[in-house]
Protein backbone atom coordinates (compact mmCIF):
# COMPACT_ATOMS: atom_id res chain seq x y z
CA UNK A 1 0.00 0.00 0.00
CA UNK A 2 1.26 3.46 -0.90
CA UNK A 3 0.95 6.03 1.90
CA UNK A 4 1.67 9.71 2.01
CA UNK A 5 1.42 12.40 4.64
CA UNK A 6 0.15 15.13 2.35
CA UNK A 7 0.51 18.09 4.66
CA UNK A 8 1.72 19.41 7.97
CA UNK A 9 -1.74 18.87 9.48
CA UNK A 10 -1.01 15.13 9.45
CA UNK A 11 -3.97 13.98 7.35
CA UNK A 12 -2.97 10.56 6.16
CA UNK A 13 -3.77 9.49 2.61
CA UNK A 14 -3.35 5.83 1.68
CA UNK A 15 -3.71 4.34 -1.79
CA UNK A 16 -3.81 0.65 -2.66
CA UNK A 17 -3.88 0.08 -6.44
CA UNK A 18 -4.95 -3.59 -6.24
CA UNK A 19 -7.45 -3.65 -3.37
CA UNK A 20 -9.80 -5.83 -5.47
CA UNK A 21 -8.23 -8.55 -7.61
CA UNK A 22 -8.19 -7.84 -11.33
CA UNK A 23 -10.23 -10.95 -12.17
CA UNK A 24 -13.12 -9.63 -10.02
CA UNK A 25 -13.23 -5.97 -11.04
CA UNK A 26 -14.98 -6.26 -14.43
CA UNK A 27 -17.81 -8.37 -13.02
CA UNK A 28 -18.23 -6.03 -10.04
CA UNK A 29 -18.24 -2.96 -12.28
CA UNK A 30 -20.93 -4.44 -14.54
CA UNK A 31 -23.03 -5.61 -11.57
CA UNK A 32 -22.86 -2.24 -9.78
CA UNK A 33 -23.84 -0.47 -13.00
CA UNK A 34 -26.74 -2.87 -13.56
CA UNK A 35 -28.02 -3.12 -9.96
CA UNK A 36 -27.66 0.35 -8.45
CA UNK A 37 -30.58 2.79 -8.40
CA UNK A 38 -29.00 5.64 -10.36
CA UNK A 39 -30.20 9.23 -10.24
CA UNK A 40 -28.92 12.46 -11.73
CA UNK A 41 -29.69 15.10 -9.11
CA UNK A 42 -30.00 18.81 -9.70
CA UNK A 43 -28.13 21.25 -7.47
CA UNK A 44 -28.11 25.02 -7.19
CA UNK A 45 -24.86 26.85 -7.97
CA UNK A 46 -24.60 30.62 -8.05
CA UNK A 47 -28.38 30.96 -8.14
CA UNK A 48 -28.93 28.56 -11.06
CA UNK A 49 -30.08 24.93 -11.11
CA UNK A 50 -27.73 22.40 -12.76
CA UNK A 51 -27.74 18.62 -13.19
CA UNK A 52 -24.68 17.11 -11.57
CA UNK A 53 -22.28 15.74 -14.22
CA UNK A 54 -22.50 12.13 -13.01
CA UNK A 55 -25.06 9.61 -11.81
CA UNK A 56 -25.32 8.85 -8.08
CA UNK A 57 -26.87 6.05 -6.02
CA UNK A 58 -27.26 5.93 -2.22
CA UNK A 59 -27.51 2.39 -0.83
CA UNK A 60 -27.12 1.13 2.71
CA UNK A 61 -28.60 -0.08 5.95
CA UNK A 62 -32.24 0.77 6.46
CA UNK A 63 -32.77 4.36 7.52
CA UNK A 64 -29.31 5.68 6.56
CA UNK A 65 -29.77 9.22 5.31
CA UNK A 66 -27.42 11.35 3.27
CA UNK A 67 -27.77 15.01 2.45
CA UNK A 68 -25.43 17.28 0.52
CA UNK A 69 -25.84 20.44 -1.54
CA UNK A 70 -29.21 20.96 0.13
CA UNK A 71 -30.61 17.69 -1.16
CA UNK A 72 -31.43 14.44 0.63
CA UNK A 73 -30.71 11.28 -1.32
CA UNK A 74 -33.32 8.55 -1.32
CA UNK A 75 -32.25 5.44 0.61
CA UNK A 76 -32.10 2.12 -1.24
CA UNK A 77 -31.15 -1.31 0.18
CA UNK A 78 -27.74 -2.85 -0.52
CA UNK A 79 -27.41 -4.54 -3.91
CA UNK A 80 -25.48 -7.83 -4.13
CA UNK A 81 -22.50 -6.13 -5.83
CA UNK A 82 -22.36 -3.19 -3.42
CA UNK A 83 -22.69 -5.64 -0.51
CA UNK A 84 -19.66 -7.56 -1.88
CA UNK A 85 -17.60 -4.34 -1.99
CA UNK A 86 -18.81 -3.54 1.54
CA UNK A 87 -17.61 -6.95 2.79
CA UNK A 88 -14.16 -6.41 1.26
CA UNK A 89 -13.84 -2.97 2.86
CA UNK A 90 -15.12 -4.18 6.24
CA UNK A 91 -12.32 -6.77 6.49
CA UNK A 92 -9.83 -3.92 6.96
CA UNK A 93 -11.94 -0.99 8.18
CA UNK A 94 -14.82 -2.37 10.22
CA UNK A 95 -18.56 -1.81 9.79
CA UNK A 96 -19.78 0.31 6.89
CA UNK A 97 -23.41 1.42 6.93
CA UNK A 98 -23.91 2.94 3.48
CA UNK A 99 -22.28 3.70 0.15
CA UNK A 100 -22.53 6.64 -2.22
CA UNK A 101 -21.86 5.22 -5.68
CA UNK A 102 -20.91 7.62 -8.48
CA UNK A 103 -21.10 6.62 -12.14
CA UNK A 104 -19.03 8.66 -14.58
CA UNK A 105 -20.12 7.87 -18.13
CA UNK A 106 -17.11 9.39 -19.86
CA UNK A 107 -14.59 12.22 -19.74
CA UNK A 108 -17.34 14.86 -19.59
CA UNK A 109 -18.48 13.56 -16.20
CA UNK A 110 -16.69 14.53 -13.01
CA UNK A 111 -16.97 16.42 -9.76
CA UNK A 112 -15.32 19.72 -8.97
CA UNK A 113 -13.36 20.64 -5.88
CA UNK A 114 -15.31 19.62 -2.79
CA UNK A 115 -14.98 18.41 0.79
CA UNK A 116 -16.99 15.58 2.31
CA UNK A 117 -18.07 17.66 5.29
CA UNK A 118 -21.75 16.88 5.65
CA UNK A 119 -23.28 16.55 9.12
CA UNK A 120 -24.60 13.07 8.22
CA UNK A 121 -21.05 11.67 8.15
CA UNK A 122 -19.39 10.22 11.24
CA UNK A 123 -16.59 12.66 12.17
CA UNK A 124 -14.24 9.89 13.34
CA UNK A 125 -14.62 7.77 10.19
CA UNK A 126 -12.11 7.80 7.32
CA UNK A 127 -13.28 8.36 3.76
CA UNK A 128 -12.97 5.07 1.82
CA UNK A 129 -13.27 5.15 -1.98
CA UNK A 130 -13.19 2.01 -4.16
CA UNK A 131 -12.69 2.60 -7.91
CA UNK A 132 -13.89 0.36 -10.72
CA UNK A 133 -13.57 0.78 -14.48
CA UNK A 134 -11.50 3.33 -16.38
CA UNK A 135 -8.61 5.16 -14.74
CA UNK A 136 -9.72 8.46 -13.19
CA UNK A 137 -7.53 11.31 -12.03
CA UNK A 138 -8.19 12.30 -8.42
CA UNK A 139 -6.66 15.58 -7.26
CA UNK A 140 -6.27 16.27 -3.55
CA UNK A 141 -5.40 19.80 -2.48
CA UNK A 142 -4.73 21.33 0.94
CA UNK A 143 -7.00 24.31 1.66
CA UNK A 144 -4.29 26.40 3.34
CA UNK A 145 -0.90 25.37 1.95
CA UNK A 146 -2.25 24.63 -1.56
CA UNK A 147 -0.08 21.47 -1.67
CA UNK A 148 -1.44 19.10 -4.34
CA UNK A 149 -1.30 15.37 -4.88
CA UNK A 150 -2.57 13.73 -8.06
CA UNK A 151 -3.53 10.05 -8.08
CA UNK A 152 -4.50 7.96 -11.09
CA UNK A 153 -7.30 5.86 -9.54
CA UNK A 154 -6.94 2.43 -11.12
CA UNK A 155 -9.55 -0.28 -11.61
CA UNK A 156 -9.93 -2.12 -8.27
CA UNK A 157 -8.04 0.49 -6.23
CA UNK A 158 -8.83 1.88 -2.78
CA UNK A 159 -8.19 5.41 -1.53
CA UNK A 160 -8.32 6.08 2.22
CA UNK A 161 -8.39 9.62 3.55
CA UNK A 162 -7.89 9.74 7.31
CA UNK A 163 -10.60 10.58 9.81
CA UNK A 164 -9.14 14.08 10.21
CA UNK A 165 -10.42 14.79 6.70
CA UNK A 166 -14.11 14.13 7.20
CA UNK A 167 -16.33 16.91 8.54
CA UNK A 168 -14.39 19.95 7.40
CA UNK A 169 -10.83 18.65 7.24
CA UNK A 170 -8.04 20.59 5.55
CA UNK A 171 -8.28 18.89 2.13
CA UNK A 172 -10.50 19.33 -0.90
CA UNK A 173 -10.73 16.78 -3.70
CA UNK A 174 -11.63 16.83 -7.38
CA UNK A 175 -12.42 13.85 -9.64
CA UNK A 176 -11.38 14.27 -13.31
CA UNK A 177 -11.15 12.06 -16.38
CA UNK A 178 -7.79 10.29 -16.52
CA UNK A 179 -5.46 9.78 -19.44
CA UNK A 180 -7.03 7.63 -22.15
CA UNK A 181 -10.30 7.55 -20.25
CA UNK A 182 -12.16 10.19 -22.23
CA UNK A 183 -14.85 7.77 -23.41
CA UNK A 184 -14.62 5.04 -20.78
CA UNK A 185 -17.00 4.60 -17.82
CA UNK A 186 -15.91 4.59 -14.17
CA UNK A 187 -17.63 3.86 -10.84
CA UNK A 188 -16.48 5.06 -7.43
CA UNK A 189 -18.05 3.47 -4.35
CA UNK A 190 -17.56 5.76 -1.37
CA UNK A 191 -18.18 3.72 1.78
CA UNK A 192 -19.69 5.46 4.81
CA UNK A 193 -19.58 4.23 8.40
Amino acid sequence: MFRTDLNEDGVEIAYQPTFIAGDQTRGLFEAVFREATWEQPTIQLFGRRHQVPRLVAWHGDEGCKYRYSGQEHAWHPWTPALERIRQLVEKDFGPQHAVLANFYRDGTHGIGAHADDEDDLAPEAPILMVSLGAVRRFVIKHRTTKARHVLEMEDGSLLVMGADQSRGGPLVAEDQAGRGAAHQPHVSADERS
